[in-house]
């Protein structure tokens, strides 16, 4: 069972295949390093570009691994 991982809690490894949220309830996947990125950004408050800086990640959780195909 996959289940919401909090960012205050874990967070996920750079080469991760994941999904994750944002504060806006959007979902998105992609690699940790995206999440981590942008989750840093926001704690060190760097909002150059407060258009991308107004939404960041807050849970995610791995993505399954794909199934084994019968060739």
């Amino acid at each position: 069972m996959f289940k919401w991982i909090n960012a205050k809690d874990s967070l996920p490894e750079d080469s991760d295949h994941i999904i994750m949220v944002n504060n806006t309830d959007q979902i998105f996947s992609g690699r940790g390093v995206v999440f981590n990125k942008k989750l840093f950004n926001k704690k060190l408050n760097l909002n150059q570009d407060p258009l991308y800086f107004k939404e960041y990640y807050t849970h995610w959780m791995l993505l399954p691994t794909p199934p084994v195909r019968d060739i």
